[in-house]
């Protein structure tokens, strides 16, 4: 693959993924108080999502650098979001235990982005070097924030 179809590639699997991930981060706070969830609640579990999001990122990030296989890092975490906030439509048939579901589910769905993160990251490093790194994580970066 030549080394622009990836930035290109991989800019476009960021615009998806973000469609998916933030199009569900600007409901969950209402999702969550449908199924039962108080403010504080609310507040609790969409900070810790954020903060499993960013401290994993230093665990997931020299955990790809020791494997060598960004590829599998990288497909694995997009693979969880693409399964978490779908499943999240389950959630309220759920009852009682729909709230518990659902925090679990974007709990999960936010570790996934910090499993993807820093492999997606080495992978357009890698491929930004042959097409000028300040040009390739541009178009990336563009097609990422359209999501």
């Amino acid at each position: 693959m030549s080394p622009w179809r990836m930035v290109v590639g991989l800019g476009f699997v960021s615009l998806a993924a973000d469609m998916v991930a933030d199009g569900g981060k600007s409901i969950f706070g209402p999702f969550l108080g449908s199924l039962g969830a108080s403010a504080l609640t609310i507040g609790l579990v969409m900070g810790a999502a954020e903060a499993v999001s960013l401290i994993l990122r230093l665990v997931a990030g020299p955990l790809a650098d020791r494997s060598g296989n960004h590829w599998s890092w990288t497909i694995t975490g997009y693979g969880v979001t693409a399964v978490c906030i779908p499943l999240l439509a389950v959630a309220p048939a759920l009852g009682g235990a729909g709230l518990v579901v659902a925090a679990t589910l974007i709990l999960v769905e936010r570790a996934g982005k910090a499993v993807r993160s820093p492999s997606k990251s080495a992978l357009l490093a890698h491929a930004a070097g042959a097409v000028g790194r300040g040009r390739g994580f541009a178009v990336h970066k563009t097609l990422d924030l359209i999501g």
